[in-house]
């Protein structure tokens, strides 16, 4: 029997929570529909009026067009992949999941581009593009919170959290997820941020990015950096599972580094105890034979691909190869963005002129395209030619992964899940049973506490990461202190 999730200690001031709480109100955990969903649209846009003096020709209701405004509003600053896109002002947004939840979407789409609010991006390709949406210019403004009431709404919002797992998954390999409370009780009012201080640094970086990319762009990124301040400012935390991979999103990661130095929880400024070279770490389970069966990887990787070919042989073919070897040591030294940003100098791939910082960033990012981007990628990619030339059988492996069309999300995935596994699902909750006075919060491969018991999660995690890869981990400590 699992042990029941207790509230932090009684000698903390007492936790206070609205009722629209997260814990509350995911579907998942949720004993009843919430009275109110928090949503966010441009401040001087007033749906009640407009509807009011421009009512629709057809039947919906307010709460329904702020929910799709709110759509558009927050996938417009989301970033696209990769380390230096910036969010596109036009937002894709997919059918089936907005006629689960508004039937009468398209008509509420075109309400708001008759009324001047919206513009549509209508060079739609079935199966691939799906039609854009964007405010027009004058709703480029600061984001305001609506309050659904709509119990038939919330209740479809909530139970559509979790739609996008991949829909052709094999049933029988689907992994369950456990909500994580022990992460959960520290979202509470002692989570405090100097509001005053983070737009300040807010108007900062816009006034930063108005100069490098321009309005609309500039506009974009601030909105979305300002709306988990908003959130953490009046305590919104709507944290959720993510059950494809098991990731905990929560307003913290959903928050731009410089704006961690505001952050304290019971008047104590925040550590976080981070893996380095996380994700490359993790890839070593594709590439040993023990960590791989020790940690059920191959059922992970069928997890995701219903493709992948498991075989006895699948791990010793790739195990004692001199470039895996030399991936590895790299990777256990924690060097592996530091010596392959030295073969992209020596091939001419990167400016020598660059300095070490710079050119880890763009070794990562290479790095990561071999990870993550489609197995094709060294079609196109120099640098992933390079990484596939330097370290022909390591590449093969991460292929192997992502064998099939259309599964290249399988190797990202599976490390994902690994990774949760490791931080959420043992260490937090190891550290929560020992000591349950320890604030703990996540950021995917970062534990974060305060600095009393920042050598405790050290430890701990160390000994965890070491108990399942058999590996000794590079771990940072990093104060969010400014």
């Amino acid at each position: 029997m699992e042990k029941a999730i207790e509230k932090p200690d009684t000698e903390k001031p007492q936790v206070t929570l609205s009722p629209s709480s997260p814990r509350q109100v995911l579907s998942d955990r949720a004993t009843h529909i919430p009275c109110e969903y928090t949503i966010y649209i441009p401040s001087n846009l007033d749906l009640e009026k407009l509807m009011a003096d421009n009512p629709p020709n057809f039947k919906t209701k307010l709460d329904r067009v702020a929910y799709i405004c709110s759509l558009i509003y927050d996938r417009s600053y989301r970033k696209q992949k990769g380390e230096d896109k910036v969010p596109k002002a036009y937002v894709r947004l997919h059918s089936k999941i907005l006629e689960s939840k508004v039937k009468e979407y398209p008509k509420i789409f075109i309400y708001l581009e008759e009324q001047n609010i919206i513009s549509i991006d209508r060079t739609s390709i079935i199966g691939k593009k799906s039609r854009g949406y964007k405010f027009q210019q004058q709703f480029w403004t600061e984001p305001k919170q609506h309050k659904i009431k709509s119990k038939v709404l919330i209740k479809a919002i909530l139970r559509y959290k979790d739609l996008f797992k991949k829909q052709a998954r094999n049933t029988s390999n689907t992994i369950e997820y456990h909500y994580p409370e022990h992460l959960d009780i520290w979202f509470n009012n002692l989570l405090k941020i100097d509001y005053k201080g983070a737009i300040r640094e807010l108007n900062s970086l816009y006034l930063s990015d108005l100069k490098e990319y321009g309005e609309e762009t500039a506009f974009l990124k601030k909105t979305s950096r300002h709306i988990p301040l908003i959130k953490l400012q009046k305590g919104i935390f709507q944290s959720t599972i993510d059950k494809t991979a098991g990731r905990y999103h929560t307003v913290l990661t959903q928050l731009k580094s410089n704006f961690r130095k505001f952050i304290t929880y019971n008047g104590k400024k925040l550590v976080s105890i981070d893996i380095v070279n996380s994700q490359p770490l993790l890839s070593l389970a594709l590439l040993n034979t023990d960590i791989y069966y020790r940690n059920r990887i191959d059922k992970l990787i069928k997890t995701y691909n219903d493709n992948f070919l498991q075989q006895h042989y699948y791990v010793r073919s790739f195990t004692n190869h001199k470039d895996v070897i030399e991936y590895s040591q790299s990777v256990i030294n924690g060097t592996i963005y530091e010596d392959f940003a030295n073969k992209l100098v020596a091939s001419n791939l990167i400016s020598t002129s660059l300095s070490k910082k710079e050119m880890r960033k763009v070794a990562k990012s290479a790095m990561f395209s071999c990870l993550f981007n489609r197995k094709n990628a060294d079609y196109y990619d120099d640098r992933v030619k390079l990484f596939q030339k330097t370290y022909p059988n390591v590449y093969s492996a991460f292929k192997e992964v992502k064998r099939g069309k259309e599964n290249h999300r399988a190797l990202a995935c599976t490390l994902q899940n690994f990774e949760a596994q490791l931080i959420i699902q043992t260490a937090t909750k190891y550290l929560y049973e020992i000591n349950n006075k320890i604030p703990l919060f996540t950021l995917h491969d970062s534990i974060i506490t305060t600095p009393e018991y920042e050598d405790l999660v050290y430890r701990v995690m160390n000994n965890t990461i070491f108990k399942a890869m058999n590996i000794e981990p590079i771990l940072k400590i990093e104060s969010w202190a400014a």
